[in-house]
């Protein structure tokens, strides 16, 4: 018979003592021990599983918590990425994008010989404009912003570039550089200082922010907060000194603050190339979004070396 069955049938309890060849024992019954064992097993895993699920609770909540810190004091960078996404989806063309693309083409010349020009000089002022149109191409025609800019008309952005003294630098006081620079981003893009400017063989270097605090007052907070949009093959548009200069992008990678190899105005895949630098990912400084693109107008060929030596910086990339 089972011992189990034995006690159910004799009203035993298993927390009952045991009558042995000594007598009366304090020896507990096996069944007693196997349910404390039981009972032990089971306490012990739900303890373990209560554990869990507090913790997890714990992690779920403070990502949450964080997320929406995080959206919060970047607000309006989160929402260009949100409008450029539920653009991409409607396939509506953005009026102010369009525009800003048609700035990434190369102007082409009219073909007009001398006879036209001196026939056209012969004629009224009304009579040039009705009979030698092709003396004046007006499609071709491009009013050039009067301070330097960077136009980027895949994600909608005409930035003017500001440029910051290079006595920091050279003093190696990169704490400075950093303050200077800091400040130079409240007014737009930044041309990082002891590079190559656009038309100088080297690398011409530009940062601008990704996001920065709500509460910071500027219009250029998030000039780039949609820089990762960018793929091989997009045009990046610069004007520098009344010249317009058509960058092609080629590379794109994201490095650490430590990688001032990117600063390097020689050895680069091209005698000639702009990068573009932003923080990534939105709201943090961990890490450094680099765009480099190469001069595909004017020819690059023309381009003359820097009047100055450039200098390679080797301080940490400042945090945009």
């Amino acid at each position: 018979m089972d011992l189990r069955d034995f006690f159910q049938q004799n009203n035993l309890r298993t927390s009952s003592p045991i009558i042995n060849n000594f007598g009366i024992g304090s020896v507990t019954h096996p069944i007693a021990q196997f349910q404390s064992s039981a009972e032990d097993s089971s306490t012990l895993f739900q303890k373990v599983w209560n554990g869990t699920k507090l913790t997890t609770r714990f992690i779920v909540t403070t990502l949450l918590i964080f997320g929406v810190i995080q959206v919060s004091l970047n607000f309006p960078a989160y929402k260009q990425k949100y409008d450029y996404f539920r653009e991409k989806q409607s396939g509506v063309k953005d009026p102010k994008k369009e525009i800003l693309k048609s700035l990434q083409k190369a102007p082409t010349s009219a073909t007009v010989s001398t006879t036209q020009v001196a026939q056209a000089a012969t004629n009224s002022v009304e009579e040039s404009f009705t009979l030698r149109k092709e003396v004046i191409n007006f499609h071709n025609y491009e009013v050039t912003p009067s301070d330097n800019r960077v136009i980027i008309g895949k994600i909608g952005k005409n930035v003017p570039i500001v440029q910051v003294a290079d006595d920091k630098l050279l003093k190696q006081d990169f704490s400075g550089l950093e303050q200077d620079i800091q400040d130079a981003l409240l007014h737009g893009i930044v041309h990082y200082p002891g590079t190559a400017e656009p038309g100088q063989i080297g690398n011409a270097f530009f940062t601008g922010h990704s996001s920065n605090y709500v509460w910071v007052n500027s219009n250029y907070n998030n000039v780039l907060a949609l820089a990762e949009e960018l793929v091989v093959g997009d045009k990046v548009t610069i004007y520098w000194e009344n010249k317009k200069f058509i960058y092609q992008v080629y590379d794109i990678k994201v490095v650490a603050p430590q990688d001032t190899w990117v600063l390097q105005q020689s050895g680069n895949e091209y005698p000639s190339i702009m990068t573009l630098m932003t923080c990534t990912p939105i709201g943090t400084s961990l890490k450094r979004l680099i765009i480099r693109s190469k001069q595909i107008y004017p020819d690059p060929a023309h381009n003359t070396a820097p009047d100055t030596g450039v200098i390679n910086p080797t301080g940490p990339l400042v945090s945009s």
